[in-house]
């Protein structure tokens, strides 16, 4: 195991994944909301005292979570309805999912690379939110984009 990775303890890692698979509940059908704030928060937090790499990783870990669950019905969608078969399906959406992760991923190391000398009200304030907004934005177009899953939707029945 490589000297960065033994470094990091392995509940962060754990609690940025439980975070992600949290967030697709904020959404509809369910609409609990407030886990919108709860699991980004908790993913944040974290990040305040890694580096670059491991913002990056537990960023991975949180997408993998957060896509993970979010777009599970891609998979059941392409079997039933696009005729391909079960295993196909089910490697198509993982892979999906691992390239979808990866966008949480570059965020964190994004804000930890690039803004950590900022202070942490700055950084909390201003530029996270803009790195947040930024790849969801970015994901949304790159490769014809897929804007499913963006935070703000989750809002939509919400007093906000």
């Amino acid at each position: 195991m490589k000297a960065w990775l033994a470094r990091l303890p392995l509940r962060w890692l754990l609690a940025a994944f439980l975070a992600g698979l949290a967030l697709p509940f904020s959404f509809a059908p369910f609409g609990l909301f407030p886990l919108a704030i709860i699991s980004p928060a908790i993913l944040f937090w974290l990040w305040q005292t890694m580096s670059a790499r491991h913002a990056f990783l537990s960023g991975y870990l949180f997408g993998v979570g957060y896509f993970g669950l979010g777009t599970s019905w891609v998979a059941v969608s392409m079997y039933r309805f696009g005729g391909m078969g079960v295993s196909l399906s089910l490697l198509s959406t993982v892979l999906f999912v691992l390239v979808l992760a990866a966008f949480p991923a570059l965020t964190g190391w994004l804000y930890r690379r690039y803004f950590s000398t900022l202070s942490s009200s700055l950084r909390l304030l201003l530029v996270l939110p803009a790195l947040w907004g930024l790849l969801e934005w970015t994901r949304g177009w790159v490769l014809t984009g897929f804007p499913w899953l963006a935070l703000g939707y989750s809002q939509t029945d919400s007093p906000l």
